[in-house]
């Protein structure tokens, strides 16, 4: 008798689980997703407790010291954006466990390797800097193929030869001329890279360590800000 009362209760606890995967754990609400496939939750909670989750996460983890410059590489994709939003929150005067590193984002710019043309170029850039900048941030904005440039020393008394300067010329229309033929020569080592990577796994893999390469490069020799 008892195994068989024992049995009901527990299809009936089952039932009203099974009825509260409905409703929010927090708030009551009807829920939108299931966390660890058994607390239900709504969106705002959920956003409330990703929030919590990822601020605690790096502060247990001390990985990132009180004041340390931390680059963020945006992609513009829904996960960056996540984390560009989670940052911003967790940055805000009023956040529990406020975020105290100080951010720098950094887009990389990989249109010619994507073959794009200078319109989708600079539309992709500018809805990257309009989403950085709606949330208080300034971008970055590295061309991958300038991974490529040499050290300016080592291209001027190389490339001498390759611009022709009538007359006598201040410095900047120099290194202006000297960049202009530095970011072409890139711009072909790149290509003949990816063209020497047989594979699209090759591809993929010299595309993955370009990027490592570029967010080791120092951003005020590299990029423009926005």
């Amino acid at each position: 008798m008892n195994d068989a009362e024992d049995g009901m209760r527990i299809d009936v606890e089952k039932q009203q689980k099974a009825s509260n995967l409905h409703m929010c754990m927090k708030c009551g609400e009807k829920s939108v997703l299931l966390v660890r496939a058994r607390d239900p939750m709504c969106k705002i909670c959920f956003i409330n407790y990703f929030t919590h989750k990822f601020r605690a996460t790096l502060g247990k983890s001390k990985a990132i010291r009180q004041g340390e410059k931390v680059l963020i590489a945006f992609s513009g994709g829904t996960s960056s954006c996540s984390m560009l939003q989670l940052i911003k929150e967790g940055l805000s005067q009023s956040a529990h466990k406020k975020l105290r590193f100080r951010p720098e984002v950094a887009f990389i710019n990989e249109s010619l390797v994507h073959g794009w043309s200078d319109d989708r170029k600079a539309s992709n850039i500018q809805s990257i800097v309009q989403f950085s900048q709606k949330l208080g941030f300034d971008v970055s904005i590295i061309d991958i193929e300038k991974i490529f440039i040499d050290l300016p020393e080592n291209f001027t008394n190389n490339r001498k030869d390759s611009c022709v300067c009538k007359g006598k010329q201040d410095s900047d229309e120099t290194s202006a001329c000297l960049e202009s033929s530095a970011i072409g020569i890139a711009r072909e080592k790149l290509k003949r890279s990816f063209q020497n990577a047989k594979s699209l796994t090759a591809k993929q893999n010299l595309l993955y360590s370009l990027r490592y390469s570029c967010q080791r490069m120092p951003l005020d020799c590299q990029s423009s800000c926005f």
